[in-house]
């Protein structure tokens, strides 16, 4: 079993991989140490289970137990699940979506992290087929309250039962600890009732990224070695993401070419990236560098756009 088979790298386009079109598809959002998940692919060998979490360190144990179980039917996402859900799955692709005991974001600065901040219901509510389930366990009676509030308003969801204290097959780490210490558990589902899709933030192909600035004109380090920010203000992106850039500074390649660090961020997701300058004899094309790639949210197509204008107007 290879690394690369089981962690699973979007194209910039957010396509994954296409195998196994017939298997049902399930998701753990936060899978932590990976016990609940390996659980999950153990019980369901039918279907292909995808887990999606921040911690690089959650993610080298959890790889280590699909490897130590020898579990064919499991794929590892390594980001923010509120973005790689809605733009990594189609509609109506996903047969359940699980998310045990997330951080409850308590401060209320922090309220757009949580499972009901703006749009993530109407993410779930896309991917999940008709008769899909979300399921929610916490140990925060407020939280779990917000959750059942808000996701069950949406209107192609609805909030199927509510447990509380009940155990299911496996018991996580966490929920181990919070019963140990006396807490009250929280399990929730919602179940998908109507057809709903939400826009993709992501469009667009990789061959369309770049800026051809024709005749050639000469840049220099010194053009691009100064920290600028860029925003679309009013005229957001295209389905209405605020959408903001920077360009922290350039250095000069071993091939002779120009590097731009930047710094992009679509409705809070950011991602971080070099755009490569290079001066051909007929052209000096702007593009993005092809070690790290970003995914192609309309931030880093407005920062290609910008970095052309400023190099123009030097």
């Amino acid at each position: 079993m290879n690394r690369g088979d089981v962690i699973l790298r979007p194209s910039p386009e957010c396509r994954l991989p296409i195998e196994r079109p017939d298997a049902p598809r399930l998701i753990e959002i936060g899978f932590g140490n990976g016990d609940f998940l390996v659980h999950l692919a153990q019980k369901r060998p039918d279907a292909l289970v995808y887990g999606i979490e921040v911690s690089h360190t959650c993610l080298e144990k959890a790889l280590s137990r699909v490897k130590l179980h020898e579990l064919e039917n499991v794929r590892l996402l390594c980001g923010d699940a509120r973005f790689l859900v809605r733009e990594c799955f189609a509609d109506n692709s996903v047969e359940r979506i699980y998310m045990s005991f997330p951080c409850p974001w308590p401060k209320e600065r922090h309220a757009r992290r949580r499972v009901t901040s703006e749009g993530f219901s109407g993410s779930l509510a896309s991917v999940l087929q008709v008769g899909g389930v979300f399921e929610l366990a916490t140990d925060e009676g407020w939280y779990a309250d917000e959750v059942a509030e808000i996701l069950g308003a949406h209107e192609a969801l609805r909030m199927a039962d509510r447990k509380l204290n009940h155990r299911r097959e496996l018991t996580t780490k966490y929920e181990r600890k919070w019963l140990e210490m006396g807490k009250d558990i929280h399990h929730l589902y919602f179940e998908k009732t109507a057809l709903w899709s939400v826009p993709r933030m992501v469009e667009g192909s990789i061959d369309d990224m770049h800026v051809r600035i024709s005749p050639a004109i000469p840049v220099s380090l010194e053009l691009l070695n100064e920290t600028v920010t860029g925003q679309t203000g009013c005229a957001r992106g295209r389905h209405g993401e605020d959408s903001h850039w920077a360009f922290r500074g350039g250095f000069a390649a071993t091939d002779g070419t120009l590097l731009e660090e930047t710094i992009c961020s679509d409705s809070g997701y950011e991602q971080k990236f070099y755009l490569k300058i290079v001066e051909r004899p007929e052209c000096t094309l702007v593009k993005l560098d092809g070690v790290f790639l970003p995914y192609l949210t309309p931030s880093v197509r407005f920062a290609i756009e910008d970095a052309a204008r400023r190099l123009q107007k030097r």
